[in-house]
């Protein structure tokens, strides 16, 4: 199957262009990554989703660092790059604009933050119950799943309309 998609990415070169020059230049861009392997060997695999131009990038690579969304995101500093909040993304802090996601605010308000402690050296949990609320509100007006209320039903990709690329 890889080798397949390796082929296709090269009969598919000039699109693949095109819809990453459409990330590029959308006004918001929607990153993560997560393990996956190859051969036996383990990579990451990246999404680059930008909502506005319904273009959707993945990107397989040996590296789950800066050095993938630097080279898929050069430039554009009046893009926002939602994330997970990952040190993979720090490069991009004053070349971009960085939002977390809601679903990890959600994840890390639930689980709480030991680095934020209250005046006596205890954690300060306050914020954090904020925090969730907001969250969940926010996902609950979006209409988006939450933990195991997410099903397998749609996708990031699977809106009529959008561009879906595997490229790198």
């Amino acid at each position: 199957v890889d080798k397949m998609l390796a082929r296709a990415g090269k009969l598919f070169a000039p699109a693949v262009e095109a819809i990453t020059t459409a990330i590029r230049e959308g006004k918001e861009v929607v990153v993560d990554n997560t393990g996956w392997r190859v051969d036996g060997v383990n990579h990451f695999l990246w999404d680059f989703i930008a909502p506005e131009v319904k273009a959707a990038l993945f990107v397989v690579d040996r590296s789950g660092g800066h050095g993938v969304p630097e080279r898929v995101l050069p430039g554009n500093p009046e893009q926002t790059v939602v994330c997970d909040g990952g040190t993979c993304f720090n490069p991009l802090k004053g070349k971009k604009r960085l939002q977390r996601d809601w679903v990890h605010i959600r994840r890390h308000a639930k689980g709480g933050s030991p680095r934020l402690r209250d005046g006596l050296g205890r954690p300060d949990w306050r914020w954090l119950k904020s925090a969730k609320a907001a969250a969940d509100a926010v996902l609950k007006a979006a209409k988006l799943p939450r933990g195991k209320e997410r099903g397998s039903e749609g996708g990031r990709g699977s809106a009529p309309g959008w561009r879906v690329s595997s490229g790198g």
